[in-house]
């Protein structure tokens, strides 16, 4: 068991991480930047540091700060909650290196679930069920005519078009279209580094 942790976040998770390290009898340390110094997980927590400006880059994304502070107070942990530095391989890596323990996935996994495509390739690999979608990455140009083609090729199969992006960290990153399929020549389309997923319809 720890006998203090920092977490590397704010807000009600928080919050959530202090009460329950209470019970626990681990000592807890908050992060904050200037617009939180009167936020409600400082009061939380057993002491707290001043990261930085308001804006998360100079604060709750500063993972060297984080790190220093750490060191500092003498946590032997940091908890990332969500967000934030929470899926970032490469702020694992320094706790690692710093002999602080990350609470949370290793490097490795960090990295391999960052992308979707490259997650759903090592899901399949262990046999795990997926929903069929090609795991091709398609950049949509305007007025492209291998994507028209490409369109056709799957509307003659009876694939209804959803797209997502390979890195969004949530569901709001998928789109369903509502029409089946869009007509040649329509203008409308998605961002150019959106990840093309093709789904049954029902």
């Amino acid at each position: 068991m720890f006998r203090k942790i920092l977490i590397a976040n704010r807000g009600e998770i928080a919050v959530r991480v202090a009460r329950t390290a209470r019970r626990l009898g681990v000592a807890t340390v908050a992060v904050y930047s200037d617009a939180d110094a009167h936020a409600l997980h400082v009061e939380a927590c057993d002491e707290a540091y001043r990261l930085g400006p308001p804006a998360p880059r100079e604060s709750y994304l500063n993972g060297e700060r984080i790190l220093a502070i750490a060191k500092t107070c003498g946590a032997q942990a940091i908890h990332p909650g969500y967000g934030f530095l929470s899926e970032n391989e490469g702020f694992a890596a320094a706790c690692a290196r710093e002999g602080v323990v990350f609470i949370g996935p290793p490097p490795s996994a960090i990295a391999a679930m960052g992308s979707k495509s490259a997650a759903k390739a090592i899901m399949g690999k262990a046999r795990v069920p997926l929903v069929r979608a090609t795991t091709a990455t398609i950049r949509i140009r305007r007025g492209s005519r291998a994507r028209r083609r490409r369109s056709a090729s799957r509307a003659d199969q009876g694939y209804r078009r959803r797209r997502r992006q390979g890195h969004a960290d949530r569901p709001r990153g998928q789109r369903v279209r509502a029409r089946r399929w869009p007509r040649p020549g329509a203008r409308r389309r998605p961002p150019s580094a959106t990840t093309a997923c093709w789904s049954r319809s029902t």
